[in-house]
């Protein structure tokens, strides 16, 4: 039977008894905006029409459809699929058994397993490891293996990783705001930093980044559409 979330009134009688976090034992629908003081575990499925903040772990033992944001401060998984509308942020690991598809962007700050495919329509970042049993589609970019993407760092003037992509259309940079292929991302690195030892840090991680990727190219199929810019963070507004 379907548990049905209206209110955060309504979650609270699934409150463990500790209050460390709260239980659901069967298939979850939440009507509203949902933050969660401390954990959350789901027995089945769980649907959130609007955004989902969780203080903790978020363990789905089902698939989870999330229409808004999904912030999980603590670790996420998920035994099916996972489909968020917005934004993904998961301040530790993120391990999902079926595909992934996020809607703007996504961040995690451990390690991402995906065992299906990963579709992404925004920027992609991980603090760790990277494994995707399928194809990975970063913005209409089809990555190709065995090497679809590497990070470099820390490099440049903020100390952050440099991310580079390895599509079907050549090599992608992303650096704090800039996402571009090598001939803009050297430009822009020659424009801001000159010939000092910043710039040719970048430089050489472009020269070992070609040398990465070019002798493992399959030559995927892709879409046409531009990646989004990622939103200014910590890494500032470029290489």
């Amino acid at each position: 039977m379907e548990t049905i979330i209206k209110s955060r009134d309504d979650l609270e009688q699934y409150r463990v008894e500790d209050g460390s976090g709260y239980l659901l034992e069967a298939d979850a629908r939440v009507e509203c905006n949902l933050f969660v003081r401390g954990y959350l575990d789901v027995g089945g499925n769980l649907d959130v029409r609007g955004y989902l903040d969780v203080g903790g772990n978020l363990d789905v033992r089902g698939n989870l459809d999330v229409g808004g944001n999904l912030d999980a401060r603590g670790n996420l998984f998920v035994r099916g699929y996972l489909s968020v509308g917005g934004y993904l942020s998961v301040g530790g690991n993120l391990d999902v058994g079926g595909n992934l598809s996020v809607g703007v962007y996504l961040f995690v700050r451990g390690y991402l397993f995906v065992g299906g495919n990963l579709f992404v329509r925004g920027y992609l970042s991980v603090g760790g490891n990277l494994s995707v049993g399928g194809y990975l589609d970063v913005d209409g970019y089809k990555l190709i293996k065995p090497r679809p993407l590497i990070a470099i760092g820390p490099l440049g003037s903020r100390h952050a990783r440099l991310w580079a992509f390895n599509t079907e259309r050549g090599i992608r940079y992303q650096a704090g705001c800039f996402f571009g292929d090598t001939e803009a991302f050297l430009a822009a690195v020659a424009e801001r930093h000159g010939d000092s030892e910043v710039a040719r840090g970048y430089r050489k991680a472009v020269t070992f980044v070609e040398s990465y990727f070019l002798p493992h190219s399959d030559g995927l199929a892709t879409s046409d559409n531009h990646p989004q810019e990622p939103p200014c963070g910590d890494a500032g507004g470029g290489a």
